[in-house]
């Protein structure tokens, strides 16, 4: 990550007032927490690209981490009204997804579930490598709402797809993500055996994505074979 920022804090100052390269500074501080440094960045690239919509996702995701995902819920569905002609079903889903995610930050679980089976709708109208993926992310919030809504039986239906589809994807985080989720629904279902097996599985696979993690660092460039351990938050620039 570091390396990243050296990298666009030397393109951004090479190629000033490209958005891209804010963009791409500003993301490799959003996934290392300075929240700060990485809005003021990224409020920097929105005001060269207005019109970016998977920026102004970014921005609404920086607003939720701080603390206020009601208004970042109310950003992400400003785009729904923002002019633009025939927004296609990945941005549609991106939006309904993000606006499913805050409403269940803010405890608004039967809004959020509203909000999740849009978002599903039109995630299932493309058919590429970011929609599997974006469709594990999004069964695994609905599987996570429906716990919150004392459901384990089809919180453990989504899950199940959720983890299928990060299995195929090589998606490790959200196989984590998701694993342990089930392990909860389990609980909340009255199956503890089947509940600390799987709670065994998170923590072989956390030690796993660890190392993984630590052999990409040490092979850098030539870690291009092993499998994706995660899928980035947002998308990148058009």
């Amino acid at each position: 990550m570091d390396d990243g920022i050296a990298l666009y804090r030397r393109l951004a100052r090479e190629n000033p007032g490209t958005p891209e390269f804010l963009y791409g500074l500003g993301s490799c501080f959003f996934f290392k927490r300075r929240l700060a440094l990485a809005g003021d960045l990224l409020r920097q690239a929105v005001h060269l690209r207005p019109d970016s919509w998977q920026l102004r996702l970014r921005q609404a995701s920086l607003v939720a981490l701080s603390g206020k995902p009601g208004r970042a819920r109310a950003m992400v569905l400003e785009l729904l009204s923002d002019g633009s002609s025939s927004p296609g079903p990945l941005r549609l889903s991106a939006i309904y997804g993000d606006a499913a995610l805050y409403s269940f930050q803010g405890g608004q679980h039967r809004e959020a579930l509203g909000y999740i089976d849009r978002a599903v709708e039109f995630a299932r109208r493309t058919e590429s490598e970011v929609t599997r993926r974006a469709m594990s992310q999004l069964f695994g919030l609905r599987g996570q709402i429906y716990l919150a809504l004392s459901s384990p039986g089809r919180a453990l239906d989504d899950l199940a797809k959720s983890l299928q589809l990060a299995r195929e994807c090589h998606a490790r985080l959200v196989e984590i993500h998701v694993l342990y989720a089930m392990s909860e629904a389990n609980r909340a279902a009255g199956r503890l055996a089947r509940s600390r097996a799987l709670g065994q599985q998170v923590g072989e696979l956390i030690d796993t994505y660890t190392d993984e993690r630590r052999l990409r660092s040490v092979l850098g460039r030539g870690a291009g074979d092993l499998p994706s351990t995660g899928v980035a938050s947002g998308s990148p620039l058009p």
